[in-house]
């Protein structure tokens, strides 16, 4: 599973929506009304609400938390969280993260993202929903030995970010990254990797930065697909809420996020109800099917 912050579905507008001007061709830019469409690789692509019946923008904490657990956390807090999970969203993720669910299966899981250095020994420190899915289910965190080593992916899968921060790494192309998280995801029975810079550079309002970061993910998403055996293994990409796709506005946005599916894992998407929180659900039934009758 790969999250994508902050993508959103859009229109076909090249001047608002970075997806469209670069022609993608795995996130459709036309109206999410008619998913889901085919993408390439065979995908489906989904238009999945974020906004799960409460009012205001939706927000990275409680749409990250229904995102990993299938739980509305916009409803039980009455509100969108930006940000950092709260105690009430943490102790969710605890009982209910998809890593928890999945090993209560018996299936072995990894979180692919590499951590800097500095995360360790910063105190206090505010923790992503992701890292307190990890902790949830005693995940261990990736560190840059291990994204040295092959063994994990920095969220900025060209490494320019670690190398402005001055750390020795050396720059990989997208296609390079998408080619290990493939291989990583071997190793286990289910790998979650998250990507944020989407959501970093919708808010910045720069048209040539998002367009960059718009192709590059998609050239990473390719390399991952191209190496998989989609008769047999799956890749699941979800968001949890707009953004990127409409660079008129600064904020979050309304509109549906893509929630896309390639391989055997799209037939169990597809009798969803196209809320970010049927994201866990179809998991579940796709990594334990029901038995034959």
């Amino acid at each position: 599973m790969v999250f994508v912050d902050g993508l959103g579905w859009g229109d076909g507008d090249p001047e608002r929506n970075p997806l469209a001007a670069i022609g993608s061709r795995l996130f459709p830019c036309c109206g999410a009304d008619s998913a889901p469409v085919e993408t390439a690789f065979g995908g489906w692509a989904f238009a999945a609400d974020a906004c799960l019946g409460i009012p205001g923008l939706p927000q990275s904490a409680t749409g990250q938390t229904a995102l990993l657990t299938g739980v509305n956390a916009a409803a039980r807090l009455g509100y969108h969280l930006s940000g950092f999970p709260n105690r009430e969203l943490k102790g969710i993720l605890e009982q209910e993260s998809v890593f928890v669910q999945l090993q209560k299966r018996g299936v072995r899981c990894t979180f692919a993202n590499a951590y800097q250095p500095s995360f360790f020994t910063r105190t206090p420190r505010r923790i992503s929903v992701t890292t307190a899915a990890c902790q949830s289910a005693n995940i261990p965190l990736k560190t840059l030995e291990d994204l040295q080593a092959g063994e994990a992916v920095y969220q900025d899968f060209t490494h320019r970010y670690l190398q402005k921060l001055g750390y020795p790494v050396g720059e990989l192309s997208p296609a390079q990254s998408g080619e290990h998280l493939a291989r990583i995801s071997r190793c286990q029975e289910f790998t979650l990797y998250e990507h944020f810079l989407t959501d970093c550079a919708g808010h910045s309002g720069d048209r040539a930065w998002a367009r960059l970061i718009a192709g590059e993910l998609e050239m990473f998403l390719t390399a991952v697909l191209e190496k998989l055996d989609l008769r047999t293994e799956s890749l699941l990409l979800a968001s949890d809420h707009g953004n990127l796709e409409d660079l008129s506005l600064a904020t979050h946005t309304l509109n549906p996020v893509y929630l896309v599916a390639w391989g055997p894992v799209k037939e169990y998407v597809a009798v969803s109800n196209r809320s970010i929180t049927d994201v866990v659900p179809a998991i579940l039934r796709y990594m334990e099917p029901p038995a034959e009758s």
